[in-house]
């Protein structure tokens, strides 16, 4: 996932294509360790795509999860007791 963010990072800084070399350097320089197997195979895994259409493809398969929260019941607001003038009483 750092190889991903620190990709699209110095794309919208600027740098359209940035290289594996770029990717490392970024990341040595604010002293994150880089394996180079996995940064080889993020590089070969994006080789040939449209990096924008991958994104879109991932933020569509987003939709699908839950939220996680349990079953919880849900309870009408309360009334303000009287003479209470802010929201939280």
């Amino acid at each position: 996932m750092k190889y991903l963010a620190v990709y699209l990072m110095l794309q919208l800084g600027g740098n359209d294509e940035p290289s594996e070399a770029d990717v490392s350097k970024a990341l040595t320089e604010v002293g994150i360790e880089v394996d180079a197997a996995q940064l080889a195979f993020f590089f070969k895994s994006i080789e040939g795509k449209d990096v924008d259409e991958l994104m879109a493809m991932g933020a569509s398969k987003l939709g699908g999860g839950g939220g996680g929260g349990g079953n919880r019941e849900v309870r009408p607001m309360q009334a303000k007791p009287e003479g209470c003038t802010t929201m939280f009483a």
